[in-house]
């Protein structure tokens, strides 16, 4: 794959975490604020979490939790500092390296918001992310590195993160006013649904940080519009619930009213943090000149040099009974191959069961999927996956009946619904392990999601050059000391498709590898 810093002031009050940790945390300096080094890129003489601003019982908790993680990534050394200063950031860097955890632990780094007259806690920041599996996801990185804080008294994971999206098991909207956490993960629709029924609920006032996640995908914009297709976009319509949220939140048609000569308002205004792997230019210049949610002469810009892939690319090019490599396809440098799982050789798990009454649906209505294609799917994953792997479909096709007739040939798929196994959905994924597993989704549900044991993700169809990044970057992420071993990105096309999916891997510098079809 193939500007300068300064402090920012908090005029809120703060405190670290909850009353109910302060126990867990004692050694907590609230008061460390130190100004940072001046300047932009990743800072390569930082190499501990310490250094880059971190507390140590963050840090602590961070390598109990997380003990493969010794030292920060290249983003991690750029964008935690600068979360911690405060400034307004749009963060660009490469799918895998560790910016979303990486924000993460800056924002629990953060002094714990008050509300200003009744000194009560008030949540500090708010992750916004696309969809619920992304929220639950870095839910369960916090609970995992604060779960030894349980045998503290009064302590509840309910100060500390919390969840917010349409459905949730929690406790809902009564305890979320009783209870604020200090980080909140949520959707946008689920925010605005909460705010629609109790705008107090959120307590925007005291708000320290907001997070857009997966910018590109949340807030649309287009690029190049000619003046009259400008004027269409200006006329009254549906902003979608990311823009409306942000408004509110930044006083474009909220209670907060914006007064650019206002310092102290300025300086209430919470941090926006915009991320994403793909950051276009037309999106940050709608941010930052035209949305109103920033200060436009007060932010930066990170985007860390980007590492060799860790992806080799492909593309199978599938007839009505047929299968080739795209021409121009060429041997990959190395046999990077993951070592296959004792443990899948020794399982005898068989592969679920349709529900019977799927079977009588599906077996009198013709499949929209090309069977060839998915068969070539099956056994790729038989022959080449260790543990797990992801199947993307386009938007439009039916996650349910692609499960079901790849269970129909013997392959142990499951939709991507991280919480339907298990509360945590790192169990969850830890007990389909033993068993060479096939997740499937659609394209919109892949973003973010962070699935350590991925080795493959194969795609029917071809995404756009924006989604395929995305997509692709799934994989490559499983943690080894071998650097030849390489995540795999499957494109599955029909001979109509073949010509996108060339364009597709020029535009990101990419030359197909060829996949060793002897199994056909």
């Amino acid at each position: 794959m193939c500007s300068h810093w300064t402090t920012r002031r908090f005029p809120w009050g703060a405190r670290p975490y909850s009353q109910s940790f302060e126990a867990h945390a004692a050694s907590l300096d609230k008061n460390n604020h130190a100004k940072r080094q001046r300047t932009a890129g990743p800072r390569t003489n930082l190499k501990s979490f310490e250094a880059l601003g971190l507390h140590p019982p963050i840090v602590s908790a961070l390598r109990a939790a997380f003990p493969s993680i010794k030292h920060p990534t290249t983003s991690q050394e750029a964008l935690i500092p600068a979360v911690l200063d405060g400034r307004d950031i749009f963060l660009q860097d490469q799918t895998g390296s560790g910016k979303s955890f990486g924000l993460v632990c800056a924002l629990l780094n953060r002094p714990r918001a008050e509300k200003r007259r009744s000194k009560k806690p008030a949540i500090t920041s708010i992750f916004i992310v696309p969809h619920r599996d992304l929220a639950y996801q870095f839910y369960h990185w916090v609970e995992r590195m604060f779960t030894p804080a349980a045998s503290v008294p009064s302590f509840s994971i309910g100060s500390i993160a919390q969840v917010l999206v349409r459905g949730s098991r929690g406790s809902g909207l009564p305890f979320l006013r009783e209870n604020p956490p200090h980080l909140l993960f949520g959707t946008p629709q689920a925010l605005m649904d909460v705010y629609r029924e109790d705008p107090g609920a959120l307590k925007l006032d005291t708000l320290s940080a907001l997070v857009v996640d997966e910018a590109d995908y949340l807030v649309p914009t287009w690029a190049h519009r000619t003046s009259r297709e400008r004027k269409v976009l200006k006329q009254p319509h549906h902003p979608g619930d990311t823009r409306e949220f942000l408004d509110i939140v930044y006083g474009k048609h909220g209670p907060r009213s914006f007064n650019e000569d206002d310092e102290l308002e300025r300086d209430r205004s919470p941090q926006l943090i915009v991320s994403s792997a793909t950051l276009p230019a037309h999106l940050v210049e709608y941010v930052s000149e035209e949305s109103g949610w920033l200060d436009r002469d007060d932010w930066i810009t990170i985007s860390p040099h980007q590492s060799e892939s860790k992806v080799a690319h492909s593309v199978l090019v599938v007839s009505e009974d047929h299968v080739r490599n795209i021409d121009g396809a060429v041997p990959p440098r190395h046999v990077d191959v993951f070592p296959t799982s004792n443990t899948q050789e020794e399982c005898d798990d068989p592969v679920p069961e349709n529900d019977p009454a799927l079977v009588e649906k599906y077996s009198q209505t013709p499949s929209p999927f090309n069977p060839l294609a998915l068969e070539t799917i099956a056994m790729l994953f038989a022959t080449d996956v260790p543990s797990i792997a992801l199947l993307v479909i386009p938007s439009t096709s039916p996650v349910q009946r692609a499960i079901y007739e790849l269970r129909e040939v013997g392959v142990n798929a499951h939709g991507l619904d991280l919480l339907k196994e298990q509360p945590s959905g790192r169990g969850a994924l830890l007990a389909l392990r033993a068993n060479p597993t096939l997740l499937v989704s659609t394209w919109a549900n892949t973003r973010g999601l962070d699935v350590r044991e991925l080795s493959h993700v194969f795609m029917l169809g071809v995404p756009d050059h924006t989604g395929y990044i995305h997509i692709a970057g799934r994989v490559g992420r499983l943690e080894s000391h071998d650097k030849r071993l390489k995540g795999k990105a499957v494109m599955v096309v029909d001979p109509g498709e073949e010509d996108a999916a060339r364009d597709l891997l020029r535009s990101i510098d990419c030359v197909p590898a060829a996949v060793g079809l002897d199994f056909l």
